[in-house]
């Protein structure tokens, strides 16, 4: 297995002070180091229901439908939470088993999954705390061994940061204005200040992908639909100077 990404993710995961920022670095390697086209980071509660996402190549209403259509019907998840080890669909089925499944013709065809791979992601005390999701379309190379052994890898690593940082548990902080964890605040702040998303993530070291995720969230959790109506909206409620 080759270990020329273990130093950069390293670098950046050890830069990480919130579990969103590992959910970022996640996204960021699976792009560079997997070659992935779309993907999604899931941070889950006790009882494995999603907490936090950061996802890359889809809408926010395609991770919804997979949650809520594809996840039931899907081998590879419920045997990487039960194993607690990272798998990819080819070891569950036959390609031709792959395009009969209800999964794949339900959710998988339509957004041309071709290629599957999920990996456990542990917090504190070796709890469960979320699933990687790794996607490559038909014309991409399939999932193999040697990725499957970087995905053990990656999963190791992410795990230890999720550890340090604290749990999906702690992603939103109810004694923050309007539920904003610290650094979605920060992030808000420097945005609604009219900083890009490339100076912010200069600003606070993170990763650009990281930066837009933790906007989607900020955007989410106060209803609106861009910086502006953000800006007005914690301006309006005094977590801004007007």
């Amino acid at each position: 297995m080759s270990t020329k990404f273990l130093v950069p993710l390293l670098q950046k995961l050890a830069g990480c002070r919130t579990a969103a920022d590992v959910s970022g670095v996640a996204m960021d390697a699976a792009k560079v180091t997997f070659a992935c086209r779309t993907g999604a980071a899931l941070l889950l509660d006790e009882v494995l229901a999603p907490v936090e996402r950061t996802y890359f190549g889809c809408r926010e209403d395609d991770v919804e439908e997979y949650l809520e259509h594809w996840r039931p019907l899907d081998r590879v998840f419920p045997v990487v939470i039960a194993r607690g080890v990272p798998m990819h669909n080819w070891q569950m089925y036959t390609e031709d088993e792959w395009h009969k499944d209800a999964g794949y013709n339900g959710y998988g065809r339509r957004l041309e999954i071709y290629h599957y791979m999920a990996a456990p992601i542990f917090g504190a005390h070796g709890r469960l705390t979320g699933v990687m999701n790794f996607c490559r379309r038909s014309d991409d190379r399939r999932f193999d061994e040697t990725t499957l052994d970087m995905a053990t890898a990656f999963s190791g690593f992410l795990s230890a940061t999720l550890a340090r940082v604290g749990g999906a548990a702690e992603i939103v902080d109810d004694h923050e204005p309007d539920g904003l964890a610290p650094r979605e605040l920060q992030v808000a702040r420097l945005a609604a200040s009219g900083r890009n998303n490339v100076e912010i993530a200069l600003e606070l070291g993170l990763a650009r992908e990281t930066v837009k995720q933790t906007l989607r969230r900020v955007y989410r959790k106060l209803e609106v639909s861009g910086r502006a109506e953000m800006a007005a909206t914690l301006a309006a409620r005094g977590i801004l100077a007007p």
